[in-house]
């Protein structure tokens, strides 16, 4: 009989990672019933792949996930997230599993403890790392008590956790093996220069176009643009009207292999542009995952490599762009010291073999 894994991820990115791994798992030979139960929004990530139950229901939440405030969760609880997500949990324990594998916070992790009562519990953590925030203690009580495998995203949060008991594991970052990076480096003075925009997933992206196509009209016409709108987004939204320039419309993958640097206000998709040694620029917006607050994390996260412009005066950002891209120090410091942030790829295959070890144990 097959066994049977159940994911369970809340987030736009998170929904990625899952799928990432759950493409090697289909690929190493091994037979596996497969379910997915996407927490946030109507995610679209597990319909790429074929042999995926899905578990609902979805709907979108007005924080789209990202909840920081208690405005945002005042508004989700209006939404009826809490019916939502006991409706999700109690579909989910429907079906029986051999293991459930929780990609994300500690939310998902902790919904899969108190619904699903399973004892083989894997946590993919993505929003923690001892760069910035530690797991709270509440978090690391739950995880061995649970004898939970916490696969954490870099070796600072690896040591940390296991000198506190908790069975953690760095064997490198999903997020760099759902990309291929190019071996390529800023274009030469006397030629012009690519920009990338990543604008987010969730729906204050459209907004947050408009303060992004003020930055673009302040610099050098010469300039080439181009946009990467993810799948959750309607790109006819994004409108080119009082652009003092044309925008090309591209994909992510093209993106990082044709831009020399990268104006970010992205999550998952800013940490990719890091590790693929690509110049990042941020600044405030609207919505909860464009806060000043979000950004400094961001870029405590990757080692201060991110350049985060305080201000969202439009003409400044763009004087700041320029200046950085003027130094040659800047971009190498990126391109040498970015990949190690992020860390090595390889952490999908080295999951998979883990999961196929504890699935034959």
């Amino acid at each position: 009989m097959s066994k049977r894994i159940l994911f369970i991820s809340n987030g736009h990115g998170e929904d990625f990672i899952a799928v990432e791994l759950i493409k090697v798992l289909l690929n190493n030979g091994s037979q596996y019933d497969l379910f997915a139960l996407p927490m946030v929004g109507n995610s679209g990530a597990y319909d790429r792949v074929k042999g995926v139950q899905k578990i609902g229901p979805q709907k979108d939440m007005s924080s789209g996930g990202f909840i920081k405030s208690v405005k945002n969760i005042f508004n989700d609880l209006k939404d009826g997230l809490i019916g939502l997500h006991f409706k999700q949990m109690m579909n989910a324990r429907k079906q029986p599993y051999d293991l459930v594998v929780a990609v994300g916070d500690f939310f998902p992790f902790i919904m899969s403890v108190v619904f699903l009562k399973y004892s083989k519990l894997i946590l993919i953590s993505t929003a923690k790392s001892d760069r910035f925030e530690s797991h709270f203690l509440l978090e690391r009580y739950f995880f061995k008590k649970h004898h939970a495998i916490v696969y954490v995203r870099d070796i600072e949060t690896e040591k940390s956790l296991v000198q506190q008991g908790v069975n953690a594991l760095y064997k490198g970052n999903i997020m760099m093996d759902m990309i291929h990076c190019p071996a390529k480096k800023l274009s030469q003075k006397n030629q012009a220069i690519t920009i990338g925009v990543l604008p987010g997933s969730r729906h204050e992206a459209y907004q947050n176009f408009e303060l992004i196509k003020q930055v673009i009209n302040h610099l050098p016409k010469e300039w080439s643009v181009q946009i990467a709108v993810p799948s959750s987004l309607n790109k006819a939204k994004f409108s080119e009207d009082e652009l003092q320039q044309a925008i090309i419309f591209t994909t992510f993958e093209e993106l990082l292999s044709t831009s020399d640097a990268v104006i970010g206000l992205a999550g998952t998709a800013n940490e990719q542009c890091i590790g693929c040694g690509i110049p990042l620029f941020t600044f405030p917006a609207t919505g909860m995952q464009t806060t000043r607050k979000r950004f400094i994390q961001q870029k405590k996260l990757l080692n201060n490599l991110v350049e985060y412009v305080d201000t969202n005066d439009s003409a400044i950002i763009a004087k700041h762009i320029v200046q950085c891209l003027e130094s040659k120090s800047f971009i190498e410091n990126v391109q040498i010291n970015g990949p190690k942030a992020m860390g090595k790829p390889g952490g999908a295959r080295a999951i998979a073999g883990d999961i196929k070890c504890i699935l034959e144990s």
